[in-house]
């Protein structure tokens, strides 16, 4: 499927918090999450938090516009799970980073397994992610869109919502763009 055909559950470009619903624990975190990674960026910084800034990853990813501007960071804190696609989203990202740019990001990760597939797909019914794109290797995704993972440390979160669980790390996840 080509990426300007790519189908969305979740939108994007709504300037709705998809993670109001989801608990308090888990939310504080991205919070603290974002605000670190705010702090470490160095400017020019694109969060992924603010709908402007999803609309022209999604427009760079489906290929309806180039990049105009180059930023040295990008923050992505529980904004992945809104596309579909996450290695062309991930590789619009890379195209908007000006060479060694920095990527934070603090998302949800899948688990490798059957059991994990089979408890992520009962629990992406649940109100607080339904139509949301979870259970993914978000890490493996990364590199695929053509990033080097620096550091990983994944971290689990105290939660009923079996997909809200497991987060790529807060402050030790650090990507650069590869050198080509």
């Amino acid at each position: 499927m080509a990426p300007s055909m790519l189908p969305v559950v979740a939108d994007p470009l709504s300037d709705v918090e998809h993670t109001e619903t989801w608990p308090e624990p888990v939310r504080a975190r991205l919070q603290r999450s974002r605000e670190e990674f705010l702090a470490a960026a160095r400017p020019p910084v694109l969060d992924l938090s603010t709908p402007d800034a999803r609309a022209l990853v999604a427009e760079v990813a489906a290929g309806r516009s180039s990049p105009s501007v180059e930023y040295r960071s990008i923050v992505s804190v529980a904004s992945l799970p809104l596309f579909p696609d996450v290695v062309t989203v991930v590789r619009a990202m890379k195209s908007l980073l000006v060479l060694r740019g920095d990527l934070f990001f603090d998302e949800p990760i899948g688990r490798p397994g059957t059991l994990s597939l089979v408890l992520g797909t009962i629990a992406s019914g649940a109100p607080a992610v339904r139509g949301l794109h979870l259970n993914r290797d978000i890490v493996g995704a990364l590199r695929a869109g053509g990033l080097e993972v620096i550091s990983v440390k994944r971290s689990t979160l105290p939660t009923r919502c079996v997909p809200l669980r497991r987060f790529a790390p807060v402050s030790y996840t650090h990507l650069r763009a590869h050198e080509t």
